[in-house]
């Protein structure tokens, strides 16, 4: 669990809570509680998995007796790198919620989109796959660097504030959906997914919006790197990766490894896609391009030792008269 100062996060995928792994190597990138070393604020990552299309909520959990030291905390929502949602918990309304024994949870399931008759509507949150542009222009790239920095990853800080204010609530412009990347965008990151909204929105009432001030620094940070299972993460050592461990979670041993694939040579190309197709050509045409090569390579390598004049004189069959003299054989090789 995802738990800092008391508080914690998790992330609910088609009503099921997400399970959690943990990075193999946080001996050396955590603490015993599985806090961020080298960093001045309580952080902690975890690793989920991904299916496309599949609707995810975030969830806060607080405590009933939960000490705020503040009028309300703030949870900021950050996905693939862009602030999406800012909701508030207030210490007047936690501490009469019911039961009093208990944690109290917090939902934000999307975001609110202003429609153009006046209404609002709510689209969920959705993991989308990312498909990779793999001839993509220069310009392309440098476009598309910026959109990649936090690709795969949800952040949730939580932030305590005070002097509360009712302000007008502005068009929410956050529906996004980043289809495609170029490879080189993302700069040796291994991402399968990114979240976005789900086109199908519910109606819902105008939400309201409020403003303060931010009292110190973030008091905790929570990640989720979301990854389909047959990808590595990021963080995977060089020498995890020369073993050729498929799969963000199976490579990390967090779940149990898929069969090991069979070679496209070896599969039946009825059953290939188009992209498997594409590259099985690829190599049938590489490896005809290298036998190619490797007979010209010989046939010149011969004629050159066939026309060399330091070539070795022709042996040639001899045999012996009947008087002793040599008896030499020109029709013979």
């Amino acid at each position: 669990m995802a738990i800092l100062n008391d508080l914690e996060v998790f992330v609910g995928i088609d009503g099921q809570t997400a399970k959690e792994y943990d990075d193999p190597d946080d001996g050396d990138n955590y603490d015993a509680n599985g806090v961020e070393h080298n960093s001045s604020i309580p952080t902690m990552t975890k690793y989920i998995e991904a299916k496309s299309s599949a609707s995810f909520e975030v969830v806060f959990k607080v405590k009933h007796d939960y000490e705020f030291g503040c009028d309300y905390l703030g949870w900021s929502i950050n996905l693939d790198g862009k602030s999406v949602s800012f909701p508030i918990v207030r210490r007047s309304d936690h501490i009469q919620k019911e039961p009093k024994t208990g944690p109290h949870e917090y939902f934000r399931r999307g975001v609110k989109i202003k429609n153009d008759d006046g209404s609002w509507s709510e689209h969920k949150f959705e993991f989308a796959n990312i498909e990779i542009e793999e001839n993509a222009s220069k310009e392309r790239v440098l476009e598309s660097v910026q959109q990649c920095q936090g690709l795969g990853t949800l952040t949730v800080t939580i932030q305590k504030m005070v002097k509360e204010r009712k302000i007008e609530t502005e068009q929410n412009d956050k529906l996004f959906r980043l289809v495609s990347t170029p490879e080189k965008a993302l700069k040796g990151k291994t991402v399968s997914h990114g979240a976005s909204l789900n086109k199908v929105p519910t109606t819902c009432p105008a939400p309201s919006t409020y403003a303060g001030t931010k009292l110190g620094p973030p008091i905790a940070i929570f990640k989720f790197k979301y990854r389909d299972e047959r990808l590595y993460p990021v963080i995977l050592s060089f020498a995890a990766v020369a073993k050729g461990l498929a799969g963000a979670l199976k490579s990390l041993m967090l779940i149990p490894r898929s069969p090991t694939p069979v070679p496209l040579e070896d599969r039946d190309v009825n059953d290939l896609n188009e992209r498997e197709m594409r590259t099985l050509i690829q190599r049938m045409k590489a490896q005809s391009a290298d036998t190619k090569r490797e007979k010209a390579s010989k046939s010149a390598i011969k004629r050159e030792r066939d026309d060399s004049p330091d070539s070795a004189p022709r042996l040639y069959k001899t045999s012996r008269m009947e008087n002793g003299q040599p008896c030499i054989d020109l029709d013979s090789d």
